[in-house]
């Protein structure tokens, strides 16, 4: 093992968390994949992009809601439990949630009497009453949606991801398939499928909720008491922070509505949650790293956090890799199974799938500058990310429709990676790039080259597709398991049971 890599109980303790987040990503990225084919294939182009767009909606309003107390639940639950001082997760989890509730309820209210503004607003074209109920049916799921990230934040803060990979990762996508099959069954219109999408958030809440009050030590008075005033000078920004976040990740699927019209909303959005179905892992990755690369700077431990930073940015490079190189082979191919108007945002996904290769590659960078106390330069980042966003789609969609948006948020991605990468080498003095890494990518785009050499060689098909794609994973599972032990997957495969 290197010298910089992590002492190997806090490997252990990383494998532990990342396997079960890993699982529960890869069980909610392949049921949000069911989850577009069910949408795409049971509604009109239309329905499905008025039902895209309502969803864009929420998550805004969800991002807005929760105030940066997903990251500051995580980082002061976490270093209480460092510094001796468990007690304080009830009344932290308090300071945190209070405010979040209320402000998720006021903007589902605004949303719910606001609707029909919403709507005009946010398409070209007519609005049907459909889509003002699908806007109002979103709005319902504000509050759920903004407490539960909040209460999970504060779970994962304890040192557990279990809630979140039962609860989130894989008990909200698997309601949400049933409810959507369900909904297109019975009326194959928008605002039920909205419901199906977005109202999961519910039981999602009340089995967090239930979980932390079992597992969390009553309050007690310690030392080390993070008052409510330091609580919110770190979050606030990094409220700012997640509403940017969330924005770069809907907005453009708001403008290409605006500007396009629903149907094109459909295509483009069920194109890019294609590639950004790979987002879940990498969140599931950051959710994993980020207390414990907090626990580490918070004691001045940088050699150990940048071990951890390092591992963690070659498991998202052999996680999602993959995704990312076999979407710019099989694009059209994998676009297909939503119905041949589909294809036509083949080339929005190849543009998407360079910069999540890029993305993947500076490993959790985003969670690495905030626990280090970064929060305001991540503001700064999302900031321009955003600004970069709006101003190129707006510039770019009238001219290169659904692939000017690809561009515009690929420019984004730089922002929110490359800038915060040379923030956290400059600041806090580490970085993900080693010689394993280059190794690794090396050999999964050596892969994915044989596969587009036999997919080229063969031509377009299931046959095609499956030779090919079966040939080149294969080829990338042998190399990356004889680098298993450099890349820590031994550790990742037989970590024991998370806590």
């Amino acid at each position: 093992m290197p010298a910089d890599a992590p002492r190997s109980d806090g490997i252990d303790r990383l494998g532990r968390s990342s396997r079960s987040t890993l699982l529960g990503s890869v069980v909610s990225a392949v049921l949000g994949f069911v989850v577009l084919l069910v949408l795409t294939n049971g509604l009109q182009a239309d329905d499905a992009g008025v039902v895209l767009i309502a969803v864009a909606a929420a998550n805004i309003a969800i991002g807005a809601a929760v105030l940066g107390t997903d990251a500051a639940l995580v980082r002061f639950i976490a270093g209480a439990a460092r510094g001796g001082a468990a007690g304080q997760t009830r009344r932290l989890t308090l300071i945190g949630v209070g405010p979040v509730a209320v402000v998720g309820s006021a903007l589902g209210v605004l949303g719910w009497f606001g609707a029909g503004t919403l709507a005009d607003l946010m398409v070209d074209g007519p609005v049907t009453p459909d889509y003002v109920d699908s806007m109002r049916v979103a709005a319902l799921a504000v509050p759920a949606g903004a407490v539960s990230l909040s209460v999970l934040a504060a779970t994962r803060g304890m040192g557990s991801m279990a809630p979140t990979v039962w609860f989130d990762q894989i008990l909200r996508p698997v309601i949400q398939t049933v409810a959507l099959l369900v909904a297109v069954a019975v009326s194959a219109a928008a605002p039920g499928a909205t419901a199906a999408w977005l109202w999961p958030f519910a039981p999602v809440l009340i089995g967090s909720v239930v979980w932390l009050l079992r597992r969390a030590p009553h309050d007690s008075v310690d030392a080390a008491t993070v008052s409510a005033g330091r609580f919110w000078r770190f979050a606030m920004p990094q409220a700012g922070t997640g509403l940017l976040r969330v924005l770069i990740r809907w907005v453009d699927t708001l403008i290409v509505g605006a500007l396009l019209g629903v149907g094109p909303a459909a295509i483009y959005t069920a194109a890019t949650r294609l590639l950004k179905l790979g987002s879940i892992v990498n969140q599931a990755v950051f959710r994993a790293s980020a207390p414990q690369i907090a626990e580490e700077l918070s004691v001045g431990d940088h050699e150990a956090a940048q071990g951890l930073y390092r591992t963690s940015a070659n498991w998202l490079v052999v996680a999602t890799w993959p995704l990312y190189l076999g979407c710019l082979v099989y694009a059209p191919t994998v676009l297909a199974m939503f119905g041949p108007e589909f294809v036509d945002g083949a080339d929005a996904v190849r543009i998407l799938a360079v910069a999540m290769l890029v993305a993947s590659a500076c490993g959790p960078v985003e969670s690495v500058l905030v626990m280090g106390g970064r929060s305001s330069l991540n503001l700064l980042n999302n900031t321009a990310a955003l600004a970069a966003d709006v101003g190129f789609a707006l510039l770019l969609i009238p001219h290169w429709g659904i692939e000017g948006a690809a561009v515009a948020w690929a420019i984004s991605v730089g922002f929110t990676n490359l800038l915060p990468l040379i923030q956290v080498a400059r600041d806090i003095g580490i970085q993900p790039f080693d010689a394993v890494m280059a190794r690794s990518t090396a050999g999964l785009c050596s892969a994915f080259a044989l596969a587009w050499v036999l997919h080229t060689t063969v031509g377009d098909g299931a046959v095609s597709f499956v030779v090919s794609a079966g040939v080149a994973g294969a080829v990338a599972a042998g190399l990356m398991w004889r680098r298993r032990d450099e890349l820590a997957l031994s550790q990742l495969v037989a970590a024991g049971p998370t806590p």
